[in-house]
């Protein structure tokens, strides 16, 4: 059920963890830069490398999906 990273941490709560904590800065992105984001995954991964320097590609993809489900469903709310 787990793979190795995730029962060498701990199991199913780190995955969570890190998950919530990339949600949050999803939305402290979108707080910050709100004219920079849009509910386009592909502008908003170009839009990440101006606004944040990363080391991780995965951690900008990760970040990238988030503020593209973020913005989406915003649109869905207010629409």
């Amino acid at each position: 059920m787990f793979n190795d990273r995730q029962e060498a941490f701990g199991g199913y709560f780190v995955e969570k963890m890190r998950l919530e904590k990339v949600k949050r800065m999803a939305r402290t992105l979108v707080e910050m830069f709100p004219e920079k984001f849009s509910s386009d995954y592909e502008k908003n991964k170009v839009n990440l490398k101006e606004v944040i320097e990363l080391s991780s590609k995965s951690l900008r993809n990760q970040l990238a999906g988030s503020i593209t489900n973020l913005l989406k469903n915003e649109g869905s709310q207010i629409a």
